[in-house]
């Protein structure tokens, strides 16, 4: 990568260079830049930071969740933790209930096993948390037992012996619910449900949200920056102008998590290599600061493997929407209003079709037509019968004539022959549909799709020279 790259100049002192914006306005649109990067890796970061969040945050955590598709898990919330607050607050009345403290207990005991067993805290990729619960109850049933033994103890037996009245007896009780509430109420609190789309990904509203917003603020400031560049430098192009501003044009590239079925948040990102540009605008980043230099090494190659990565996502996209796919409705034998609707675009498309095969197709390959023919004759005539050469090629000329001069007749002003054309060509179109159909050829077209958007993508990858190494090219590799 080339290190002469160069940051537009500017110096608070002087105001803009020609072909920056205002002053004001560019500390305005960074501060704009600011808060989109920053929810950009929150976004990024939410699930890795959602305990904590949830634990000591919760106005966050009921903020965003509704954005993630996250919804409390009925399994640990509906069916758990609430039964344990309805029982504190049985305890709590004075006027006690045996048989629904008993209920509770008994609730609450079936609700651990299914927890144990079913374990609800896999779709949240928190299965770690589930263990720790398992430990920890284990280690409270078992006091005296050592930490290294406690492995072969069964955490359900554990659950089922802490929810009984005999256990939770009236002088046990505090200690107890102090050592839930402490110990294990905040590890379910973190296990969530989170809902799929129709494309079946999990629910993102980030983008259409909040981002599409700040996509509208950085289009518009590209094509001011643009207009600018074009109105002071007035040798400039519209490309070159644009290319004077490259960078900015990777504030742009998120815009493709707007596609639906495409997930590619990470994408927001490249939004760092604009964001160090306009730190060094204001004079907030040296020109010689490591900062400035490492975007000046490694921007376009960051830029590059941006590109080629949203290049092999697209593609992968691509496969998976044909898996998905119906592709008999592609081939259904009904006709379509469509196609009813509009019959003369399918005459002219029938009779372009015609007249390329008659005026330069038949021409060219009227010497192969006839060799067939003047074969075919002779295999169909006995060897004692065999018509001498002469009378086999004249038939073969009228044959070959006759054929061509009635195509050419379908091709002059015979509104007639054209209905025929269109009506045969139709009925063939509804046929091959039929026997497609039956004979399965959606599904080979499907297979036949992947197969070769998969050779694409493997050469694009190579004569990019991707590296086969990363998580994310290892993962389209195996889609």
């Amino acid at each position: 990568m080339s290190s002469d790259i160069d940051f537009p100049k500017y110096d608070p002192r002087k105001g803009p260079e020609r072909d920056h914006l205002p002053w004001v306005l560019e500390w305005l649109l960074l501060l704009v830049a600011t808060l989109n990067l920053g929810l950009v890796a929150f976004n990024l970061s939410y699930f890795q930071l959602r305990d904590l969040y949830v634990l000591n945050m919760p106005q966050v955590a009921a903020w965003f969740d509704p954005v993630k598709g996250v919804e409390p898990h009925r399994d640990t919330k509906d069916y758990y933790l609430d039964r344990v607050d309805q029982l504190e607050q049985l305890w709590a009345s004075p006027n006690s209930n045996v048989q629904a403290e008993a209920d509770l207990l008994k609730g609450l005991r079936e609700q651990s096993v299914k927890i144990v067993s079913e374990s609800p805290f896999e779709l949240a990729d928190k299965q770690g948390t589930l263990e720790r619960i398992k430990n920890r109850i284990r280690a409270h049933m078992n006091p005296g037992m050592r930490k290294a033994n406690l492995s072969g103890v069964s955490s359900k037996k554990s659950f089922l012996d802490f929810w009984t009245a005999e256990n939770l007896r009236p002088e046990r009780r505090a200690a107890e619910l102090a050592f839930f509430n402490s110990q294990l109420r905040p590890l379910f609190m973190t296990n969530y449900y989170r809902t799929y789309g129709e494309d079946g990904e999990f629910v993102d509203k980030f983008w259409w949200q909040y981002d599409r917003w700040f996509l509208i603020v950085f289009a518009v400031e590209l094509i001011l920056r643009v207009i600018v560049t074009r109105m002071r430098y007035k040798s400039f192009t519209f490309s070159e102008a644009l290319g004077r501003h490259w960078y900015d044009i990777l504030n742009l590239i998120p815009a493709v998590n707007l596609i639906p079925s495409v997930h590619l948040g990470w994408l927001g990102l490249a939004r760092a290599i604009p964001f160090g540009y306009r730190l060094h605008r204001v004079g907030l980043l040296p020109a010689d600061s490591l900062v400035v230099v490492l975007i000046r090494r490694y921007s376009l190659a960051i830029a590059d493997e941006v590109t080629d990565q949203v290049v092999v996502n697209l593609i992968s996209q691509a496969q998976s929407a044909i898996r998905q796919g119906d592709f008999n409705q592609l081939i259904n034998p009904t006709p379509t209003a469509t196609v009813q609707q509009r019959p003369d675009a399918t005459g002219r498309f029938v009779g372009r079709q015609t007249r390329l095969v008659v005026e330069r197709v038949l021409p060219k390959v009227r010497p192969e037509v006839e060799a067939f023919l003047h074969h075919s004759i002779e295999q169909a005539i006995p060897l004692t019968q065999r018509l001498p050469d002469r009378i086999t090629e004249g038939l073969v000329d009228a044959v070959v004539n006759s054929a061509y001069g009635a195509a050419a007749g379908t091709l002059k002003a015979d509104p007639e022959g054209e209905k025929l054309t269109r009506q045969l060509i139709e009925k063939l179109l509804l046929v091959l549909r039929t026997e497609w159909r039956v004979a399965g050829t959606a599904t080979e077209i499907q297979t036949v799709l992947i197969e070769l958007l998969e050779g694409i993508k493997l050469d694009y990858i190579r004569n990019n020279k991707m590296p086969s190494g990363t998580a994310s090219t290892r993962k389209q590799l195996n889609d």
